[in-house]
């Protein structure tokens, strides 16, 4: 197993528009990643895949061991999903995510969604007003 990959990702302008044969992340975090997502505009990521009918979101959790995400400051606009907190391991390893103060969730179907695959998960989620620079 390799080292965690800390990164902070700041001030990006990211704007997708697929044919809806493909779905769409403009930041997928897993794989024991530590990565803060801070004060970037992210919009239309709305693909669907044509195998498994899977959508699209700004950005995923994954949960993967060792994952953690801290999301602040972004504008979300017309995502199918604004972030989607995905458990598909069934509970035996949770997803951690800190929402810092500053998103704005606007157009699409879901702010933030969470998405369980096998049985009950409890992922670690805090929502806090710290504004993270």
């Amino acid at each position: 197993m390799g080292l965690p990959c800390y990164r902070n990702i700041q001030w990006q302008y990211l704007y997708r528009k697929r044919c809806r044969k493909l779905f769409d992340y403009a930041f997928e975090i897993g794989w024991g990643a530590k990565i803060s997502i801070l004060n970037n505009s992210i919009s239309n990521n709305i693909g669907i895949a044509t195998v498994d009918n899977s959508g699209s979101s700004a950005i995923s959790v994954w949960d993967d061991a060792g994952t953690e995400a801290t999301i602040a400051g972004n504008t979300m606009t017309n995502n199918s999903i604004g972030v989607a907190v995905v458990d598909f391991t069934g509970g035996s390893i949770d997803p951690k995510v800190i929402f810092g103060a500053g998103n704005l969730f606007d157009g699409g179907d879901y702010g933030i969604d969470f998405q369980v695959y096998g049985p009950a998960s409890s992922p670690n989620i805090t929502f806090t007003d710290v504004f993270y620079i």
